[in-house]
């Protein structure tokens, strides 16, 4: 890539700088695919998937993080793509469901700002580059997830980053962090009933959007 990467410790110490400038509210409707069994509002923002695997943005363990996009066609790429990267295949993901979600954020990091990312001393490119699954195989945290973990230590809720899926700017996902999130607590926060009564509130079938590929009740 040609430009150096900040040391951990540098990082943290840039991230703090930014955001006590930096952080502010947030509102917008953001979307989500997944597959149809796992659409149920509690389940959809419990963030258990990727504490268990780990994601672009949070290390295995390190919190409950929820993934959406600013478009539906956003949201629809990065869910294909996920399954075209496994070795499951895309049909390991059918059939699915398009959600929309409501959110009102009270304390969110713009990392798709020049001015931001110029105080983390890190580019864009870098970001959208970052190996983050070639260093969990070496037991390592990546660049981004690494501004994961100070985000969450400095009580930001949601982190806004560029996708790695195209260079459009305009289309961007979504990153909660829900161990800081007041209004949509973790997996095993709070009793069950009172997760799903607290996510659906967030939550909004989008069109009813299904995969074509499999009706109702059927699977792949």
């Amino acid at each position: 890539m040609g430009e150096s990467i900040p040391t951990p410790a540098e990082l943290t110490q840039r991230l703090e700088a930014l955001a006590g400038a930096s952080v502010r509210p947030w509102k917008a409707v953001a979307f989500r695919y997944v597959r149809e069994r796992y659409a149920d509002a509690a389940i959809l923002m419990n963030g258990a998937g990727s504490w268990k695997g780990g994601g672009r943005w949070n290390a295995p363990g390190a919190f409950h993080a929820v993934y959406l996009a600013s478009t539906p066609e956003l949201a629809h790429r990065e869910y294909l793509e996920a399954f075209r990267l496994s070795a499951l295949g895309t049909q390991a993901g059918m059939p699915f469901v398009g959600q929309a979600v409501a959110l009102d954020i009270g304390k969110v990091l713009d990392l798709r700002s020049g001015e931001c990312l110029a105080a983390l001393s890190i580019t864009l490119d870098q970001v959208r580059a970052d190996t983050w699954k070639r260093s969990a195989d070496r037991g390592e945290l990546s660049l981004c997830q690494h501004i994961g973990a100070g985000a969450l230590a400095l009580g930001v809720e949601a982190l806004l980053v560029p996708s790695a899926r195209g260079s459009d700017i305009s289309e961007f996902n979504i990153v909660l962090i829900l161990e800081n999130c007041p209004d949509i607590p973790p997996c095993g926060a709070s009793s069950r009933m009172e997760n799903k009564k607290k996510c659906a509130q967030k939550c909004l079938t989008w069109g009813g959007v299904r995969s074509p590929l499999h009706p109702r009740g059927t699977t792949p």
